[in-house]
């Protein structure tokens, strides 16, 4: 559900999902210019996809915590 609702807009690379007792942990890799973007970017990407799938009607995010996972420049 959430690569059918990505646009290119949302430069989507990957996503990881595993699965709680009344949970999903969702990681979402994205491009982005800064870890401000990338937070939005992923917000924009998962309130478009509660929106289009009503098997998820009454779902959230709870949560969205972005890391920069660039290689050190040296």
């Amino acid at each position: 559900m959430i690569w059918a609702a990505a646009v290119p807009q949302d430069c989507l690379e990957h996503l990881t999902v595993a699965r709680g007792d009344e949970d999903l942990s969702i990681a979402v890799f994205v491009r982005a210019l800064d870890l401000a973007h990338a937070e939005q970017q992923v917000d924009r990407l998962m309130q478009r996809m509660l929106g289009q799938a009503p098997p998820l009607a009454g779902w959230t995010v709870t949560e969205c915590v972005a890391a920069d996972l660039r290689r050190p420049t040296q």
